[in-house]
C-alpha cells in the first residue's frame, strides 16, 4: 500500500494537506497534459502511480528519474508541473533532497 501525503497549492484555494491525493471538496483546474517530475527508484512504485493517475483520469506527461543527478537535470530542463518524490531512495539522505 502506498501512503501519499499531498500538498497542493492554487492560486485560488489555501494550502492543505490531504491524505487522499488530489480528492478535495473542489476541483482544481490545471493545465493539460501535466507534467510530472516524479524521483522514484522502484519500477513498480512508478508504475502503480502511474496507474492510480490514468485510473482517475488524469492526463500527464510524466518523467520518473532515479538518481539525484537525473533529478536535478530533469529540473534545470523546466516545464515541470508536479513533483511526486519517494522518500526513501538509498542514495539520497537528508537536506540534499
Amino acid at each position: 500500500m502506498v501512503r501519499a501525503d499531498v500538498f497542493i497549492t492554487a492560486p485560488e484555494a489555501s494550502c492543505f494537506t490531504s491524505r487522499h491525493p488530489l480528492k478535495t471538496s473542489r476541483r482544481l483546474k490545471w493545465k493539460s497534459p501535466l507534467h510530472i517530475l516524479h524521483l522514484e527508484d522502484d519500477p513498480n512504485d512508478a508504475a502503480l502511480v502511474q496507474a492510480t493517475l490514468a485510473a482517475d483520469g488524469i492526463t500527464c506527461a510524466t518523467t520518473c528519474v532515479s538518481s539525484r543527478d537525473d533529478f536535478v537535470a530533469a529540473l534545470e530542463h523546466g516545464g515541470i508541473d508536479l513533483i511526486f518524490s519517494d522518500f526513501t531512495l538509498p542514495r539520497l539522505t537528508g537536506c540534499p533532497r
